[in-house]
């Protein structure tokens, strides 16, 4: 078993790799400090962006969706740890080589669109979704007087003040009855900046291709197109490096000059002259 930490400043990468199951679990993390009035907005967002989105906007093309990835597992949850209140967004599909090629793909394309792709009508989400979700949260939060032991715990975090630590997680119904369909989307905009951009997901797209072993000429493709979209010189250099593993020398010595106009200097910059020299004379 291999762990690594990949640190890309807004956000972090931690990478498990295991030959020991065939199925592979991604979860994204957005974890912010606690403040009261924001917990019921968490639950209801967490709920909501696992049942609907743009690409799947009704729940049942959301199900079919997931049947077509191979019984991919979608989960959503908030919890708080300390002082802060996490959410997170859980897949667990099954490892490429037990089902067909371009499954990775297609689940990083498919969790994508789980984060930053919503169900909006204008400036609000979907009206229709939004009261199913709704409801369900307001059952389960009147639904706590029958449980003693959420009860019980409910009223003992309300004789301890006005500290953070005596917020519960359940979500209140004063907070649920206030949110309407074009609060709840302000509010995801603002939720939405705690994640890395869009371009994110090519970065986990190619560790993943790079955990499981998938080809070179795949994870050049990945990178290429984080390329159009994002330009760094630490992922400039892997591609310059993946061209020259697979004998594109061409490509190897295109990409180090590109790299070595834009920044000029650096570690990177060092590396991409290095590997230049392998190629070409500087």
């Amino acid at each position: 078993m291999e762990y690594r930490v990949e640190d890309n400043l807004s956000y972090k990468i931690h990478m498990i790799k295991t030959d020991k199951f065939k199925t592979v679990n991604i979860k994204i993390i957005f974890s912010k400090e606690i403040k009261k009035e924001e917990i019921t907005l968490r639950n209801f967002l967490s709920d909501f962006l696992v049942y609907t989105n743009a690409s799947y906007p009704t729940n049942k093309e959301l199900c079919i969706r997931v049947q077509e990835l191979y019984n991919l597992g979608l989960s959503s949850s908030c919890y708080r740890i300390g002082r802060f209140y996490n959410t997170d967004i859980n897949v667990s599909f099954l490892n490429e080589k037990y089902s067909e090629p371009g499954m990775y793909e297609e689940t990083i394309k498919f969790l994508n669109d789980i984060v930053v792709n919503p169900n909006v009508e204008g400036n609000a989400f979907n009206k229709k979704c939004f009261q199913v979700i709704k409801e369900g949260i307001k059952n389960q939060i009147e639904s706590i007087k029958e449980n003693t032991r959420k009860l019980s715990m409910i009223n003992m975090l309300d004789n301890m003040g006005d500290d953070v630590y005596s917020y519960h997680t359940f979500g209140y119904l004063d907070d649920l009855n206030s949110i309407t369909p074009e609060s709840i989307y302000e509010y995801y905009k603002e939720f939405i900046q705690i994640a890395p951009r869009d371009t994110g997901r090519f970065i986990l797209q190619y560790r993943l291709y790079e955990a499981q072993d998938v080809s070179l000429e795949e994870r050049i493709a990945v990178l290429e197109e984080y390329k159009k979209r994002d330009y760094r010189e630490k992922w400039a250099y892997e591609l310059a490096y993946l061209y020259h593993r697979i004998g594109l020398a061409t490509r190897c010595v295109e990409e180090c000059d590109e790299l070595i106009l834009w920044f000029g200097e650096g570690k990177y910059v060092i590396k991409a002259l290095e590997l230049k020299m392998l190629h070409a004379p500087l």
